[in-house]
This record gives structure tokens, C-alpha cells and sequence, in this order.
């Protein structure tokens, strides 16, 4: 009758390492991720305004695996205009669910005119 086998109707592994299994078939390192993304996180932030600059750090530091996402932040702020920058970095040792990140290193840029 086409039945399935006992290994594939078996229930998906959860918790903190439902993911490290999951390698082949394009699917994500990060499967069982959001559990562990989710407690206990410390996150830090540091900014402030000096005239039209708004210069920002922020830190998400994940405990339970040792993960971290940084980013340093600036931005201008004109009368109609707005730019923003920035560098985000994710990392931690190689178990981390954030250094598993495909992309481990972002620069980005973006400006806003009112009108």
C-alpha cells in the first residue's frame, strides 16, 4: 500500500540540538535553532547623539552556546535627509548556532529623504 517506513514517520527531534543532525538535501544547520535563540540571550547597547551623528554598539551574546552577533552603527540625521551605516558581524565557536550563519558579515548603508 505504499506505507511509510518507521524511520520516516518518526517524530522530529526538538531542543537544543534538534538541528545537528540536519546536514544533506539543502536543508538548514540552523533547524533546531529557534529554541535555543530564544532563552536566556544578554543583549547590550551603547549610543548616544552628538549633533546630527547618532553613533550606536550593540551586542546579543547567546550563553547556552556561546554566540554573538556585534554591530557598530552610525547615523546622520539633516533637516529633510538620513543616512545610515553599519558593520554587523555574527560569530562564536563553531558549535554556535550564530556562527553557523550563512553570511557571517554585513556592511550596509541606507539613506532616507523626506518630502
Amino acid at each position: 500500500m505504499g506505507g511509510l517506513e518507521p524511520a520516516q514517520h518518526a517524530p522530529l527531534p526538538t531542543g537544543r540540538n534538534a538541528g545537528a543532525g540536519i546536514r544533506g538535501g539543502g536543508e538548514s544547520r540552523l533547524a533546531g535553532a529557534s529554541t535555543s535563540l530564544r532563552r536566556g540571550n544578554v543583549y547590550l547597547r551603547a549610543s548616544w547623539q552628538h549633533d546630527k551623528w547618532q553613533p550606536a554598539a550593540d551586542i546579543l551574546y547567546t550563553p547556552a552556546d556561546s554566540g554573538h552577533i556585534v554591530t557598530a552603527s552610525c547615523g546622520w540625521q539633516g533637516n529633510r535627509v538620513r543616512f545610515d551605516g553599519g558593520v554587523r558581524v555574527y560569530g562564536g565557536p563553531s558549535t554556535a548556532v550564530l556562527a553557523q550563519v550563512p553570511t557571517r558579515r554585513i556592511v550596509y548603508f541606507a539613506g532616507t529623504w523626506s518630502f
